[in-house]
């Protein structure tokens, strides 16, 4: 039996077709890109989310909270290392 395209059955279903795929390939595309401005202000809220739900299922183990307190303050220390190397590519630039 000989098997036809289905774009010369009904070219207007292949019309339809190919639009749903673009949507299917563009529109999480889009949406992730429009997204990227709004990073600075969805940046600390979601870190304090994400820590508080890791918090809770992976609680760290406590010795009177020392071991929070330490992993806590070398977290600080990081940031404050990758913001001083930010400002000198900064600078460099």
């Amino acid at each position: 039996m000989l098997q036809a395209n289905p774009c010369i059955i009904c070219p207007h279903c292949c019309c339809r077709l190919l639009a749903c795929l673009l949507l299917q390939q563009w529109v999480p595309t889009l949406a992730g890109l429009s997204l990227i401005p709004l990073f600075p202000v969805l940046d600390e809220p979601a870190e304090d989310l994400i820590e508080s739900v890791f918090d809770r299922v992976w609680p760290l183990p406590k010795v009177d909270g020392f071991v929070r307190k330490q992993v806590r303050h070398v977290v600080a220390r990081l940031r404050k290392q990758l913001e001083g190397w930010a400002e000198h590519l900064e600078q460099l630039e």
